[in-house]
């Protein structure tokens, strides 16, 4: 969402989080940041969702326990009540694949604006399968594009998931860049950029978040690609 709102574009930030003083700071964080936090929920009883990340030296993320607990507040009950109003009025929404599949599902189904999403994990596949022909893109990594097409061939996986339906995939592909393909017919392999890694930490972010700009904007998949690799090279260089 940060990165969203610095290539800039007005944020809206839906999300659950608990009581805890972590909480406090996160959401302190955001509105310092400039996003609009008003929609966002803080859920009785509960605890700032997280990631406990075991990382190799250099940052990149090899193994990862989760804490969703406060998401599971994010249901079809809880955008029909409090969100409606606003959903109605975007000109897109990107989709955190950790959120409940019941509010996957009902934002997929309910609104028509361009849809994003980030997988987050390879077990969110189950979840984000039902919805893929719904989605303006998807941006998985390897793993994650292994979960939802059930192969572990880069070019069946990504022929698999765009059969499901979404208009453009964005395979990201750690060193070895980004693969692209569309409904089109149209693919591009773009190359790393170069950078001096400082941390791996948030490049999947950044390059969402480059992906739905350039989207948004008419850029070209290869454009769109190569926006999201500078984004990546950004962010890695960055401490």
């Amino acid at each position: 969402a940060r990165n969203l709102h610095q290539l800039g574009e007005d944020v809206i930030f839906i999300t659950a989080v608990g009581e805890d003083s972590d909480s406090f700071s996160i959401m302190e964080e955001c509105e310092q940041a400039g996003l609009n936090t008003d929609y966002a929920v803080s859920v009785s009883g509960e605890r700032m969702p997280k990631r406990l990340l075991i990382t190799s030296t250099n940052g990149t993320m090899e193994q990862a326990v989760y804490d969703r607990h406060a998401l599971r507040a994010l249901n079809r009950e809880f955008f029909l009540v409090h969100c409606m109003d606003v959903l109605s009025e975007v000109d897109a929404i990107v989709l955190d694949g950790d959120l409940p599949a019941e509010g996957l599902q009902f934002l997929a189904d309910t609104f028509r604006v361009p849809l994003f999403c980030d997988p987050g994990s390879p077990e969110n596949a189950g979840k984000i399968r039902p919805i893929l022909s719904k989605l303006c893109a998807i941006k998985p990594d390897l793993g994650e594009a292994y979960a939802l097409s059930a192969s572990r061939e880069r070019d069946t996986a990504a022929e698999r998931i765009m059969k499901m339906g979404p208009g453009n995939l964005f395979l990201s592909q750690a060193a070895n860049g980004m693969y692209a393909v569309n409904q089109d017919g149209q693919n591009v392999q773009v190359p790393c950029k170069p950078a001096f890694l400082e941390n791996a930490l948030g490049v999947g972010d950044a390059m969402t978040a480059a992906i739905v700009w350039g989207c948004l904007n008419g850029l070209s998949l290869s454009q769109t690609s190569e926006a999201a690799m500078r984004a990546a090279s950004m962010t890695a260089s960055s401490k």
